[in-house]
């Protein structure tokens, strides 16, 4: 699994390697679902001042 931002877009780019795209396509749903509830996380961690 890789993450990156692009270099041209205002977007993060998310890459993964399979056997199978299948495979591949579940690793990707996977790490972004991670990264969208790490991210939630974070929101309702911040002190109330920074919301």
């Amino acid at each position: 699994m890789h993450f990156r931002p692009s270099g041209n877009a205002p977007e993060l780019r998310c890459y993964a390697e399979s056997g199978s795209s299948e495979k591949a396509t579940a690793l990707v749903r996977d790490g972004l679902r991670r990264l969208a509830a790490r991210r939630h996380a974070a929101f309702h961690l911040a002190p109330a001042s920074v919301q």
